[in-house]
């Protein structure tokens, strides 16, 4: 049977996609762009209780032709988590929510029969896969079972209660990776970040649908640095990875900096950093904490820095600070999944004295610094618009339609 030209799709994120405060949120509302492109979208939110202004705001933000719906977010109890996780083999982040209110509120809600539906990461598809019977797609914005893994790997345990996390991180990281291929197994199509996730999942129907950034504003030119050269980190500070990457710069690599350039400043911006707060009172050192307005914070640094020693997945503050000619130093993990070139588009290092190097020799260095903030710009702009990247979405989903039709 041949599809008609509209295709009707159904999307179910964890929380709401507008504002797009964070990667998670920004890649979400960009496939319900893409999809709605196409023709209509239901998109129901997992959701905790909005205000009605932000219910508003978000309504406001979504694009025509989308339905929202909000699904109430109800939280399982520790003893119901456990539960849970004992009886199912399911890990610990799949086991949060309580599925049933969400599940009698989509029933009530659903407009079918959908062309496609979208579901936006394993945990929510295994309570929910059972909601339509069209295609679907799973987006795996980040491979979880790498991240548990990694956790364990790279943290040093220093109570008995972290000893215990760690080992359920590293049972998680087993029972994640089984979510991850059940969950491929069953859809017609799953979404990772990049190339090099569609070869380490080994999901043999995963497809690449990069990360991406809007720039929505001009960009001002950026001055020489000065005898106070600006360094930026920008990150979710309740990111495991965010936290590490901000804590190991401030205390083990940027006096290395300062050594050489007295002068130096390092500012880490983003929300939930509370457990970061002693690095105030480093030298040089500010935590600035969540913004409002995160472009006057790019304008004002000379540099980006992305030290990531662990994690999963590709990096928005890559491809924020490329969008933002802004020079970047990151390490290979930071950067990677993102076809960034060392002395191109950014300088990679991993040591604490070759980072800080790095640094020093970018702040140092006026030709370097324009450089790579110019060829970063257009490694951007070719391959990391999220408005070129919504095509690339599309074919995914015509490629699961039973008939493929133009749209």
């Amino acid at each position: 049977m041949t599809q008609p030209d509209a295709i009707r799709s159904l999307i179910v994120v964890g929380g709401c996609p507008w504002p797009s405060i964070d990667g998670y949120r920004q890649r979400n509302a960009n496939f319900i762009e893409a999809l709605s492109k196409m023709g209509d979208v239901d998109v129901f939110c997992i959701e905790a209780d909005m205000s009605e202004a932000a219910t508003k705001e978000a309504l406001s933000m979504a694009p025509p032709g989308v339905r929202v719906v909000f699904a109430p977010w109800v939280g399982r109890t520790l003893v119901q988590r456990m539960r849970v996780w004992a009886t199912t083999g399911l890990p610990r982040m799949a086991t949060v929510t309580d599925p049933a209110p969400i599940l009698d509120r989509l029933r009530t809600e659903l407009r079918g029969p959908y062309d496609v539906t979208l579901i936006g990461n394993p945990s929510p598809w295994f309570d929910f896969k059972s909601l339509t019977t069209s295609p679907m797609i799973v987006d795996i914005n980040d491979l979880s079972s790498m991240l548990l893994r990694a956790y364990a790997e790279q943290s040093h345990p220093r109570s008995v209660r972290e000893r215990l996390r760690r080992r359920l991180d590293v049972i998680d990281a087993r029972r994640m990776e089984r979510l991850e291929h059940l969950c491929a197994a069953a859809a017609d199509a799953v979404a990772v970040c990049s190339e090099l996730d569609v070869r380490r999942s080994n999901l043999t129907n995963a497809v690449s649908i990069p990360n991406g950034y809007t720039r929505r504003r001009p960009i001002p030119p950026r001055a020489e640095p000065g005898s106070h050269p600006e360094i930026v980190f920008v990150g979710q500070l309740g990111y495991a990875p965010n936290a590490d990457a901000a804590r190991w710069f401030a205390e083990d690599i940027f006096p290395l900096v300062r050594e050489q350039i007295p002068g130096a400043v390092f500012r880490i911006v983003g929300r939930n950093g509370d457990d970061l707060a002693d690095l105030n009172l480093l030298a040089g050192v500010t935590l600035v904490g969540g913004v409002d307005d995160l472009d006057a914070e790019l304008d004002r640094s000379d540099l980006a820095v992305v030290p990531l020693r662990f994690g999963a997945g590709t990096r928005l503050k890559v491809l924020e600070a490329m969008a933002n000619r802004l020079p970047i130093v990151s390490t290979t993990l930071g950067s990677e999944g993102i076809d960034v070139r060392h002395r191109e588009h950014a300088m990679l290092a991993n040591s604490e004295s070759e980072i800080a190097e790095a640094c020093v020799e970018v702040l140092r260095s006026p030709s370097l610094s324009q450089s790579l903030a110019r060829n970063g710009e257009a490694l951007w702009e070719e391959r990391y618009r999220w408005e070129s990247i919504h095509e690339r979405i599309a074919e995914m989903v015509r490629s699961v339609l039973p008939d493929t039709v133009s749209t």
